[in-house]
């Protein structure tokens, strides 16, 4: 026997306490009452969030779709059904309207097995989860009914009664979970009643759950999904009850005394005022319309000018076609531990995780036996045939996918130590990486030195070269002209340039040390010391040569321990550029 963890009973006491304090048992109408509490409970639970399609997806992915609808099913795994239904939700939601899981998970799990488990067996059956779940969460009442009538739908498409006996009784159990079981219960004769005929089709079953006259025992049903719609709905009119000047809801209108309006509230409780009484017939309103277009109802309604709009029938379903499947639309999950959920409903069924492809099959062979015209059965060959290779090309992928997925797996686990070096190298790889760039950022600094320091070079080598031309050129030349007198000396020679760059500091060593100043002056202490500076960076690039060689050394290591096959050094080295000297 199995039960959650906290104790079974304390969630659901909160839940109904909060319920009772709603002041909900003061309402006169006992489906209106009924609707209030299951749309409170729908409310806190957050199911009012889950979209039917949404909820599908959840039972596709715990592999429930495949399960016999009277299978009981213990606590774990509806469990793990709930955490992935609100986790998908989570991802949905904005950030700031996240929904506490754990919370959320224990409150409906508990309200579950309190109302389909009052013996306390610690499981609940797949059909009974199923229609709880599909009525609660949001959605259009149509497709609900359509997917309850394919839970237990034969294979001709038709509906037993005594299957939807079934379907009755699980649906009844939400009345009496909020107390209102005298008003709605269930009988042996209730399925008959309803339904005369031993096989129902889904179009009947949908005419007579939606029909106004439908059957009382699921009155509540459909005023649930109304209350819903109309929660957000603004009268901006006056409740002659309350004296409100405008509310939310619905509006009732008395046929009798003259724009007599109501408020949900008032109506719901039995408030009147003035010479109204409760005896007087009231009118529904779920919509507000402004006097204008009231006015031209009035007209239209007066001069039959305009015939009136006709209702919107349902849509008419094939009767010898199976109803829709709705739960192979969503394609199962690969693993069982996706959304980053931990599996704790063990490995998942084979036979459910290619229902999809099978149905494509089968639908291939329905289309191939249906007669045809002579003018289509090439083409609807040819697609045929289309279709059978798409789904043996996919079926090939799932298998080589799952042969890969079981070679990784068995050599994971077949050799831990190969998984510990692997880390190790990596980590190994890492910290060289790190090293490499802290040395390719000072090789980057270093050579905007050099760089300077070797234009700094070239521009004292053109100095000093202009120099000794200059020089040259001033002994070449005559040291007295014909007109001047013989004593007449020529003025000493002006000092080349040369003297001056070795006075001042150039503007390139601007910035640098001393002793790199000192390196490429003219002296030769400065000789001595640049080239002791030069020696210098050529053992970096050395040094930064063989770290480079260590590198690509450690990932070709790597790659061989990781995975057995083709080079991949290019794609693990980031891209680094080659530091080699140049």
């Amino acid at each position: 026997m199995e039960y959650p963890d906290e104790e079974p009973g304390a969630d659901v006491k909160l839940l109904m306490a909060e319920m009772k304090n709603q002041n909900f048992d003061v309402i006169r109408f006992a489906s209106y009452r009924t609707a209030c509490k299951l749309r409170f409970i729908q409310k806190r639970c957050q199911l009012h969030l889950v979209d039917l399609w949404n909820l599908i997806e959840a039972f596709r992915e715990n592999a429930l779709n495949v399960m016999d609808a009277q299978a009981p099913l213990g606590v774990t795994r509806v469990r793990a059904l709930l955490n992935s239904l609100y986790y998908q939700l989570n991802k949905r939601l904005p950030p700031s309207q996240q929904l506490d899981l754990p919370h959320c998970v224990s409150l409906l799990l508990n309200w579950l097995l309190a109302s389909y488990d009052p013996e306390q067996q610690g499981c609940l059956r797949v059909l009974s989860l199923k229609v709880a779940l599909a009525i609660l969460c949001a959605g259009k009442l149509l497709d609900k009914l359509r997917y309850l009538f394919s839970l237990l739908a034969d294979s001709s498409g038709r509906l037993p009664v005594s299957r939807f006996g079934q379907l009755l009784e699980d649906a009844l159990v939400l009345p009496a979970s909020v107390l209102e079981s005298p008003s709605f219960h269930y009988s042996e004769s209730l399925p008959t009643s309803i339904f005369h005929q031993s096989r129902v089709t889904l179009n009947e079953f949908l005419s007579v759950l939606t029909s106004d006259g439908g059957p009382e025992c699921l009155i509540w049903m459909p005023l649930l999904h109304r209350m819903a719609n109309v929660e957000n709905v603004l009268h901006p009119v006056q409740c002659d009850g309350c004296n409100r000047d405008s509310f939310l809801g619905f509006r009732y209108k008395c046929q009798r005394c003259y724009n007599y309006q109501l408020c949900q509230d008032c109506f719901w409780r039995g408030r009147t005022s003035g010479s109204h009484t409760n005896q007087h017939e009231m009118k529904e309103y779920a919509v507000y319309k402004s006097a204008s277009k009231q006015l031209g109802h009035s007209l239209r309604k007066s001069f039959r000018c305009v015939p009136e709009r006709p209702s919107r029938p349902l849509p008419h379903f094939p009767e010898e076609e199976h109803p829709l499947d709705l739960a192979h639309i969503v394609p199962p999950s690969p693993a069982a531990s996706h959304n980053g959920l931990p599996s704790l409903i063990g490995p998942p069924m084979d036979s459910g995780q290619d229902e999809e492809h099978r149905l494509i099959a089968r639908y291939a062979a329905r289309l191939a036996q249906r007669p045809t015209g002579s003018t289509d059965t090439a083409r609807q060959r040819e697609l045929l045939a289309q279709l059978e290779a798409k789904n043996r090309e996919m079926m090939g992928q799932i298998v080589r996918l799952r042969q890969q997925q079981e070679r990784e797996e068995s050599m994971r686990a077949s050799s831990p130590a190969l998984v510990g070096e692997l880390q190790a190298l990596r980590q190994r790889k890492a910290h060289l990486e790190a090293h490499l760039a802290q040395l390719q950022d000072s090789r980057r600094d270093l050579m905007l030195q050099l760089e300077a320091l070797m234009k700094m070079l070239k521009e004292t080598e053109l100095a000093a070269r202009a120099g000794v031309l200059c020089m040259q050129n001033h002994q070449r030349s005559p040291r007295s002209t014909p007109g001047s007198s013989p004593r007449s000396t020529a003025s000493p020679p002006e000092r080349p340039p040369i003297v001056a760059a070795h006075l001042q500091t150039p503007d390139s060593l601007v910035g640098l040390g001393a002793d790199v100043q000192m390196a490429f002056g003219r002296t030769p202490e400065g000789r001595q010391l640049r080239d002791h500076l030069l020696v210098a960076a050529d053992s970096v690039t050395h040094a930064m040569s063989s770290l480079v060689r260590e590198l690509h050394s450690g990932v070709g290591s790597e790659d061989e321990a990781s995975q057995p096959g083709p080079d991949i050094d290019g794609s693990q080295h980031n891209g680094c550029p080659d530091v080699s000297p140049q």
